[in-house]
């Protein structure tokens, strides 16, 4: 998945307000120094995140800002909507984009450009508009799900065309901690039964592999025991 400066500077602002602002309120000042953000471009980046409420603003002179709520509520993805953050599996921007590569377009633009996916569910969709009917798409589909028809689909004025359309969806795996969908059922299943066998995956790291990135990565810091770097 692709971050640009935007969603990236979000994240980390987030992150180290989390992390050393549990007892109360940070100024701006101190997030953009450690983490070398510029501070009016950070300024911004917090009002739109004070809006959608996973910051709020403290006056005084201890002032600042503090989380909206316990930081593991929050979700990358929530972070990334707030600031108009996209969310993109590969550099391929669509047609007005810049080129995907310096002074062209990848080999795979059309591909891209005209598939697209979902976050939040297992959805694979497909804008008519944007086929350039080169073919990939129907060599390297694993499933066999697609295949190509020269024509011009002209239902509702030409408009249907330029909507995006699923094309196929499988029940989604949620996470066994908050319940957010990630990954397909079929796939986290079939993970589970390869790795449960494998020494590095047992008890607690398998468990792991039932949660979204999110809970991971918090029950790996607070799990009480999850051996740590400074005990060893």
């Amino acid at each position: 998945m692709e971050l640009n400066t935007r969603g990236r500077y979000a994240v980390m602002a987030m992150a180290d307000l989390a992390k050393y602002g549990a007892d109360g309120s940070l100024p701006l000042p101190a997030i953009a120094e450690r983490q070398q953000i510029s501070l009016a471009y950070l300024e911004q980046l917090f009002l739109k995140l004070r809006r959608a409420g996973l910051v709020e603003s403290v006056r005084g002179r201890l002032g600042g800002y503090r989380l909206g709520r316990p930081a593991a509520g929050i979700t990358v993805a929530e972070i990334m909507a707030a600031v108009d953050e996209d969310m993109r599996m590969t550099r391929c921007g669509g047609e007005e984009a810049k080129p995907c590569m310096a002074g062209q377009r990848c080999l795979t633009h059309g591909l891209w450009d005209a598939l697209g996916d979902n976050p939040e569910r297992p959805q694979l969709k497909f804008t008519e508009k944007n086929c350039v009917q080169c073919g990939l798409c129907v060599g390297t589909c694993p499933e066999d799900a697609l295949a190509l028809e020269p024509r011009l689909w002209l239902a509702e004025g030409g408009r249907a065309r330029k909507q995006p359309r699923v094309l196929h969806e499988m029940p989604p795996w949620t996470c066994v901690k908050c319940g957010k969908p990630f990954g397909t059922q079929k796939a986290i299943e079939a993970m589970l039964g390869r790795l449960a066998g494998h020494s590095m995956f047992q008890g607690r790291a398998l468990e792991r592999l039932k949660m979204c990135a999110d809970c991971r990565v918090i029950d790996l810091h607070t799990h009480p025991d999850e051996v740590r770097i400074t005990d060893l």
